[in-house]
Formats: structure tokens, sequence, C-alpha cells
């Protein structure tokens, strides 16, 4: 039984900037793909998604790759350094 009415969850990440540095896309895809496995094998989800903010342009590539898709822009919805930046929805279903 799944307890998400939507079936529907959002991924989120926090990483530490060393790692980001080094086999960035190997660290993300890992993680992506041992969600998604939880996700849709075991908890039956329907769409599991991430938000992406204009700021980490090598995030992108990796999201793509893994089956993710840009599906809106939210423009200038984060306030980040006194600047408004737009944030990407990213869903997989």
């Amino acid at each position: 039984m799944t307890l998400w009415r939507g079936k529907h969850a959002a991924l989120s990440i926090i990483m530490d900037t060393q790692l980001k540095r080094q086999e960035f896309e190997e660290h993300w895809t890992t993680y992506l793909k041992l969600l998604q496995e939880i996700a849709f094998d075991e908890l039956d989800m329907h769409k599991i998604y991430t938000y992406a903010n204009d700021l980490r342009p090598k995030l992108y590539p990796v999201l793509a790759a893994n089956g993710f898709e840009k599906e809106a822009t939210l423009k200038e919805h984060c306030l980040f350094n006194g600047k408004f930046i737009d944030v990407l929805n990213n869903p997989r279903w």
C-alpha cells in the first residue's frame, strides 16, 4: 500500500562540496538509480521529480542521462545572493 496519495515524491540531495569536484556525475547517477529503484519498484510511485536551481549547470546533463526531463522553468523563483534565479522542474516517470 502506498502512503502517498498522489503517488509522487520530490528528490533532494545535499552533497559535500569536495565531492562536487570529484566524480560528480558518478555520485549523482548512483544516487538517482537507487532512488528510482526504490520509488518505482518498491513504493509503486507514479512520478518522482526534483527542482534544480539555475546555479549548477553540471547537474542538468546528469538528470537528463537518468531519464529526467525538463518540465517547467519557474522564472525568478528563488532568491540567491540578493538575485532572483530560475528554478527548473525535472520530473521522471
